[in-house]
């Protein structure tokens, strides 16, 4: 007998030995996809545009690729169109253009995961822009966007472990937290956020739970803190 046909006659008998006794075996590794940049970049008097979009590739499901894709599409068009609106009807100062930077970063790409955000910067005058992160997580496998839930084994009370790590560290940091914890009323349902090798990051948007000066908070949370609650694909 092949070596090859040895590895395939164990592999079906693991199968089988674990079908009878109701168990499954893990998934196999996923290749990371591509995430390449389309770049769009204008400029006129009134208005600069300079925005990286991501553009996904390398998914064997092309309809959830397509889907992916426009969804990345769809929002970067429409901070496009708002600003250019904004600069065509605005009341702008003299000599003020209207900016626009966008642009991404994969945080997480790997076991049929992707986490990727997105950073809007936008100028319309006034003493300082405003900036603006999304973030996007996607299981392959199920073909679908993960929520914050998801991420955890059913019965992990992963909001209690949350509120507790993000109160520490704004405890922790008076200078970026001068008000300490006032402002912070806990997690969302939907809170914004995103995955690193290792650990999830929660963030807020700008003036939510801090000023200005303090940008957009974010917290690193250790998947150890979960007790080998979080799923076993980010842990692999």
């Amino acid at each position: 007998m092949s070596g090859l046909k040895r590895i395939l006659m164990a592999v079906l008998g693991l199968c089988l030995v674990c079908a009878a006794a109701g168990c499954t075996l893990p998934v196999l590794s996923q290749r990371p996809v591509t995430v390449e940049s389309r770049e769009v970049v204008s400029q006129t008097d009134a208005l600069v545009v300079n925005m990286k979009i991501p553009v996904v590739g390398g998914i064997k499901d092309e309809a959830l690729q397509a889907r992916i894709n426009a969804e990345l599409e769809n929002a970067a068009r429409m901070e496009r169109e708002e600003i250019s609106r904004l600069a065509r009807v605005g009341e702008k100062l003299p000599g003020t253009t209207y900016e626009l930077h966008w642009d991404y970063r994969v945080t997480f790409n790997k076991n049929g995961i992707l986490s990727l955000v997105t950073t809007s910067y936008q100028y319309t005058g006034g003493a300082h822009g405003m900036t603006v992160q999304e973030s996007y997580t996607y299981d392959l496998i199920k073909g679908e966007k993960m929520s914050l839930a998801a991420i955890f084994q059913p019965g992990v009370d992963y909001q209690k472990v949350i509120n507790e790590e993000v109160e520490k560290q704004m405890v922790s940091d008076p200078d970026k937290f001068p008000a300490g914890v006032t402002d912070f009323q806990g997690i969302a349902e939907n809170q914004p956020y995103y995955l690193e090798e290792g650990s999830l990051v929660v963030y807020f948007g700008l003036y939510e739970i801090a000023p200005y000066v303090s940008g957009i908070p974010e917290f690193t949370i250790p998947f150890t803190r979960f007790d080998g609650g979080v799923r076993a694909e980010l842990l692999e």
